[in-house]
């Protein structure tokens, strides 16, 4: 589902995330072969429908321990990663 105030219209929420380069997520996918089905299907494919980029989009701060699917990470789950 893309956002409803995300600047780029939901047909061009596709390919490469914007907010890739400031995404503590997607260097962590990035990092780790494991993690890498996340990075295709959400950073790299439709990043719109991404609930760290739904956040951003809106200007609110994104937690570390957000899944692109909206689910939320233990936190100590979240502090190995980074």
């Amino acid at each position: 589902m893309a956002s409803e105030t995300s600047p780029i219209p939901a047909a061009r929420q596709t390919g490469l995330c914007p907010s890739a380069g400031s995404c503590a997520l997607f260097a962590r996918f990035s990092a780790t072969p494991v993690l890498a089905i996340w990075r295709t299907c959400y950073c790299l494919g439709r990043f719109g429908s991404c609930a760290c980029f739904q956040l951003a989009a809106q200007g609110r701060s994104v937690p570390a321990t957000l899944f692109p699917n909206g689910t939320e990470a233990d936190a100590g789950l979240a502090a190995e990663g980074a």
